[in-house]
C-alpha cells in the first residue's frame, strides 16, 4: 500500500501545484500553509491509527468528496 499511497500523494501534489498556478493567473490567493488547508478542506486528516482496510477506504471516501465538490465547481462555473 506504501507505493500507491506514494503514487496517489505525487499526483495529488502535481494537480494542486496546478490549481495554485492558475489561482495566481486570475489574481486568486492560494491557499499558503497546511493549517489553512486542513481549515478549509472537507477531507479531514487521518489520525495514524487506521488498518490498512480502513486507510483504503479513507482514500475511497476522499476520492467521492472530491469528486462531489469538482462536480459543484463545475455546475457553479456555468452559471
Amino acid at each position: 500500500l506504501h507505493e500507491k499511497f506514494e503514487e496517489l500523494y505525487t499526483e495529488a501534489a502535481e494537480h494542486i501545484d496546478d490549481l495554485a498556478e492558475r489561482l495566481l493567473a486570475i489574481q486568486g490567493s492560494p491557499v499558503g500553509t497546511m493549517k489553512e488547508c486542513l481549515e478549509m478542506s472537507a477531507i479531514k486528516e487521518a489520525d495514524g491509527s487506521e488498518s490498512a482496510e480502513q486507510m483504503v477506504q479513507n482514500i475511497y471516501n476522499d476520492f467521492l468528496t472530491v469528486a462531489e465538490e469538482l462536480k459543484s465547481g463545475m455546475e457553479l462555473a456555468d452559471e
